[in-house]
């Protein structure tokens, strides 16, 4: 099950303004990319996972918390792969998906990633498609404290817009697990959906659900 969260409105009026000037003329693209695209990847994983950023062009990793360095990829609507030039600590990777959108299509760590990337590139680079990274996510057989950990720090200054993106990040995960921990348990779909309905809508709340797959452990905020 993938995560979607909300764009902030800065980065939300960039693309709306793509898609209105790709519909007046039709034919021309766009598509932000460079610079542009890794500047708006950082912040929207930033504001939605509670991380903080490290200066701009620091080596190796974009941002951090309190588990440790992480590196930041995004893509847009029609890309279909990242490239990496090395391997990292931790790694999140983002497509959009809307111009209100975007999909965290990988986070975790960077070592099977960078594994499953392919050859040296001319230009330093290994590039990884988005199929794989999902597959090695839905593979994963960790928890993600360090998500919710970031969630629960940044709940006690987010404005409200935040903690709806926090929000939705948390009920999506714990219904992610919850699917898991029902897995091979002989629940009807009826029953999965009746238990992923009683997931509170509060972020701050403790779930645990563990099963053969991934698990996800949410912290209360302090």
């Amino acid at each position: 099950m993938s995560v979607r969260i909300s764009l902030p409105p800065a980065v939300a009026r960039i693309y709306e303004a793509v898609a209105e000037l790709e519909q007046r003329y039709p034919g021309r693209k766009f598509t932000p990319d460079g610079h542009l695209v890794g500047s708006i990847g950082e912040v929207v994983a930033a504001e939605a996972l509670g991380l903080k950023l490290h200066p701009a062009s620091y080596p190796g990793h974009d941002a951090y918390d309190a588990d440790g360095d992480v590196q930041i990829k995004m893509t847009g609507q029609r890309g279909s792969s990242v490239s990496l030039y090395a391997t990292c600590n931790r790694l999140v990777v983002l497509k959009i998906v809307s111009p209100h959108e975007a999909e965290i299509v990988y986070d975790g760590p960077g070592e099977p990633a960078w594994a499953a990337a392919g050859a040296m590139g001319k230009n330093g680079q290994r590039s990884v498609g988005l199929s794989k990274l999902r597959a090695l996510a839905a593979r994963a057989c960790v928890d993600r404290p360090s998500t919710m950990s970031g969630i629960a720090q940044s709940l006690a200054t987010a404005t409200e817009a935040e903690m709806q993106a926090s929000a939705a990040v948390v009920r999506a995960l714990a219904a992610d697990a919850v699917d898991e921990a029902l897995s091979g348990s002989g629940a009807t779909a009826e029953q999965k959906a009746e238990r992923r309905g009683t997931l509170t809508d509060e972020p701050a709340v403790i779930c645990q659900a563990r099963g053969q797959g991934p698990g996800v452990r949410l912290r209360k905020a302090r």
